[in-house]
């Protein structure tokens, strides 16, 4: 073995010894009255909130695409209605602020560091912070938009695809059947 692999290897070894004898000091754990403030800063509760409405439009959209354009009848509308009400109630009960909030701290607390949440709530508290929390929902939207174009020019390729597996699958039928006697 040369000279410089043999100086190498000595180095990590003088490293990782040096390491374990002389631990990194430890970083604090964020507070839970810190993290509250951060989720304070960007509107947590506020997006949190807005969430059982669009699960509702979400489930509107879905039932009228599942009956297509067949007619309810008054009764069967009333049931459609009722489980929609359940459903949003159910929601807003098991995914509500008082459920998340907590359940938010500890995921932070466990994630990022004091210093860290000190910093973000620097940055949130800025101009610049502030400007990320007002344009988030529209950056949000133009960005879903922008998939949705995506994913429509993406779907005939992927029909095509299909089809061409389905063609590939029967193919394989035709090979493996045995003739008949």
């Amino acid at each position: 073995m040369s000279m410089l692999p043999r100086v190498l290897l000595l180095a990590l070894i003088a490293a990782q010894a040096a390491g374990a004898a002389d631990p990194a000091p430890a970083v604090p754990a964020p507070t839970a009255a810190s993290v509250k403030e951060l989720i304070t800063l960007t509107e947590s509760r506020k997006l949190v909130d807005g969430v059982p409405g669009e699960v509702e439009s979400a489930m509107q959209s879905a039932m009228q695409e599942a009956f297509g354009s067949e007619d309810l009848t008054p009764p069967q509308q009333k049931v459609v209605d009722e489980m929609g009400a359940k459903a949003t109630a159910l929601f807003r009960q098991e995914m509500g602020w008082g459920v998340l909030e907590p359940l938010f701290i500890a995921v932070y607390t466990k994630t990022f560091t004091q210093p860290e949440i000190d910093g973000m709530i620097a940055f949130y508290k800025s101009e610049a912070g502030h400007a990320v929390i007002a344009k988030m929902p529209l950056v949000m939207q133009n960005t879903m938009e922008l998939v949705q174009e995506r994913m429509m020019m993406l779907e005939p390729k992927l029909q095509q695809l299909q089809q061409d597996a389905l063609e590939q699958l029967q193919a394989t039928e035709k090979e493996e059947t045995p003739p008949p006697k």
